[in-house]
């Protein structure tokens, strides 16, 4: 995230590494040294997403603390949910060759081995993180599967009938998702299982304002920890029209689909 500044329809090129094969080296023979077709993935930053609100002079001084701080929190959360169904949005949209189910079906345990299958077959390495997006509908019906839930099929004395979470299933770290994109006509829901390497999210810092007489903070993850590299700017300027402090909280973005095989749509 602290690349150089960004604007919208700017592009970010996302490095693939090309593959690798192995030979039979013959007996007094060299080595044949490779030279792998490195690829790139281009992501076009094609989100600005924003939350603009005004804290007017008798709010704050009513108030028992500065309400600005909450106000901030809660538009950077609504942003990381939009986020989270534009992502999601893309993923669905995007696995196509591994796709199960239909609209109005109850979550299965089968269908999810075909689709771990799928992701097998497509060599998603065992040790790399693998993620399902389920929608609370599906996450209910598979609590309700005894072999899933019960601990006495689990083996473990804690578990989702206690935790009300799955955890993990098949290999997959199973996050019940809220923002798994439900549609309509017929009513259906779009989970989505993946491994990391299946889609990327690009994040970039928007310009500063030129405007003078405008704060501008640009809040991002802890190197090191889950959210490194995403962050929004927030901007701050008094409005003398208005009386009051004017912020706004934005993020620009792009998700974009890097290895189509590595991950599936669920459709419940």
């Amino acid at each position: 995230f602290a690349a150089f500044p960004q604007e919208v329809g700017d592009i970010v090129n996302v490095p693939v590494v090309g593959a690798i094969t192995s030979g039979l080296k013959a007996s007094g023979g060299d080595l044949e040294a490779q030279a792998p077709a490195d690829a790139t993935v281009q992501v076009t930053l094609n989100k600005h997403r924003y939350a603009s609100f005004m804290v007017p002079d008798e709010v704050t001084s009513e108030a028992m603390a500065d309400p600005l701080v909450k106000y901030v929190e809660a538009a950077a959360v609504q942003i990381a949910e939009d986020m989270e169904i534009d992502g999601l949005t893309a993923a669905y949209t995007g696995f196509t060759t591994n796709a199960v189910g239909a609209a109005g079906t109850a979550f299965t345990e089968a269908n999810f081995l075909l689709l771990r299958q799928a992701l097998a077959i497509a060599k998603v390495p065992q040790g790399m993180p693998k993620y399902a997006f389920l929608h609370p509908k599906a996450v209910t019906t598979a609590l309700g599967i005894a072999r899933l839930s019960e601990a006495d099929k689990l083996g473990i004395t804690e578990g989702p009938i206690r935790e009300g979470a799955i955890g993990k299933l098949h290999g997959f770290i199973v996050v019940e998702s809220q923002y798994v994109v439900e549609t309509t006509g017929p009513t259906a829901q779009h989970n989505v299982l993946l491994g990391r390497e299946g889609m990327t999210l690009a994040m970039r810092p928007l310009k500063a304002p030129r405007s003078p007489g405008v704060a501008t903070y640009v809040a991002s993850g802890v190197a090191g920890s889950p959210t490194e590299g995403i962050g929004v700017r927030v901007t701050m300027a008094y409005d003398i029209r208005k009386g009051g402090d004017r912020c706004n909280v934005e993020a620009l973005y792009g998700w974009k689909v890097l290895r189509e095989t590595f991950g599936a749509h669920y459709t419940t």
